[in-house]
């Protein structure tokens, strides 16, 4: 799967489908119940529980597990938890973007209320964000 997972990144063609396996409920669930391997938090035991079970990691917005996102003086960011809601803010020159997100015990996740890009007007936002952003190893 690596094999063509490399040669997809390199405009080949593919021989097979890549699966990437969001495994993030999974985990959660694992946390709560208090049976989870700690090092699942870090890269290298996230990366080796995804080779153990032969699919690609997925890999999410802001944690990309190799870098981190980091921000000129010109963006401000912030994530805001009162209870079962989570807000993440993204403030930039030309405006601002806002996520709600609600966790569910029940399943051990969190899902999205409301998006973060939602009119064009917030994808001018998004593109004021990315300008102003770097990605740090």
């Amino acid at each position: 799967m690596l094999e063509t997972f490399l040669a997809l990144l390199n405009s080949e063609a593919a021989d097979a489908v890549v699966w990437t396996a969001d495994l993030s409920y999974w985990i959660s669930g694992k946390k709560r119940d208090g049976a989870a391997d700690p090092s699942w938090e870090t890269e290298e035991g996230y990366l080796e529980l995804h080779r153990r079970l032969g699919v690609m990691p997925y890999y999410y917005y802001e944690k990309f597990w190799v870098s981190e996102a980091i921000y000129d003086g010109s963006v401000r960011t912030r994530v805001d938890t009162a209870g079962n809601l989570t807000v993440r803010t993204i403030e930039t020159p030309v405006g601002t973007l806002r996520e709600e997100s609600v966790y569910l015990a029940e399943s051990a996740c969190s899902g999205i209320v409301k998006h973060m890009v939602e009119t064009e007007t917030d994808l001018d936002v998004l593109l004021a964000a990315l300008e102003h952003r770097r990605l740090e190893p």
